[in-house]
C-alpha cells in the first residue's frame, strides 16, 4: 500500500535515467485510474473487492500500529491524525465520495457493499468534515 501511495518516488528509483517519461505518474493519477477501473465494472468479484480495499487502505495504512479497518480503531491512531486527515483529503478530492455513493446504490453483491461501507468509515473517521 505504501508503494502505491508513493508511486511517483518509487518509479523514479527504478527508472532513474529514464523517469521523465513517467512524469505524470503520481498517487492521484493511480487513484483516479483505480476509480475508473472499478466504475467500469470489468473486474471479477475478487479483483473488485481488492480495488475497493485499496481505497480504504490508502487512509488506514497511515496508522502504523495496526492493519485493521478504521471501523475497528479504538486507540493508538491519534498520533497519526494529521497524516490520516491528509489522506482523507486526497481521496475525497479524487471524487471517491461520489463514486462510493453511485457504486453502493447500483451494487447488488453484499460483500462489495460491505467493503464500500468500510471505505466510507475510513473517509469519515475522526469526523472528517469535507466528506
Amino acid at each position: 500500500m505504501k508503494y502505491i501511495c508513493e508511486i511517483d518516488k518509487n518509479v523514479v528509483k527504478f527508472l532513474a535515467p529514464n523517469h521523465e517519461q513517467f512524469g505524470n505518474l503520481s498517487f492521484n493519477t493511480v487513484l483516479s485510474a483505480i476509480l475508473r477501473l472499478l466504475d467500469a465494472r470489468v473486474l471479477d468479484k475478487k479483483l473488485h473487492l481488492i480495488g475497493i480495499k485499496i481505497l480504504r487502505k490508502t487512509i488506514e495504512v497511515e496508522n502504523i500500529h495496526t492493519t485493521s479497518a478504521a471501523a475497528e480503531w479504538e486507540e493508538g491512531w491519534e498520533s497519526f491524525r494529521k497524516t490520516i486527515k491528509n489522506k482523507q483529503k486526497m481521496i475525497v478530492q479524487r471524487g471517491t465520495i461520489e463514486f462510493l455513493c453511485k457504486h453502493f446504490s447500483e451494487e447488488t453483491d453484499e460483500d462489495i457493499k460491505e467493503e464500500c461501507i468500510l471505505v466510507c468509515i475510513s473517509v469519515l473517521f475522526d469526523g472528517y468534515l469535507p466528506a
